[in-house]
């Protein structure tokens, strides 16, 4: 129901993006359905990206990563031993 309820706030973007997706489709199937192999992964491509944009916004992951500096300066650098 939560996702409803999103898609209807956005409910006319989304209609113009599955009647473009249509329209795709379509043309596609036209072509003897050999165009298919091409218009499929572009509607796939369209609808992924509306999903995570819309859904991006809803869920944000809580967790960063931080990634620790490294000193590459060999001199500062105590735990390398010199050879005798």
């Amino acid at each position: 129901m939560e996702s409803f309820n999103i898609v209807k706030t956005n409910f006319w973007p989304f209609l113009g993006l599955s009647v473009v997706a249509s329209i795709i489709g379509s043309i596609g199937a036209i072509a003897c359905g050999i165009g298919m192999a091409v218009t499929a992964p572009i509607q796939v491509c369209i609808l992924t990206v509306a999903y995570r944009d819309v859904f991006s916004e809803v869920e944000k992951p809580a967790t960063t990563v931080e990634t620790p500096d490294i000193d590459t300066d060999a001199e500062t650098n105590t735990n390398i031993e010199e050879p005798e």
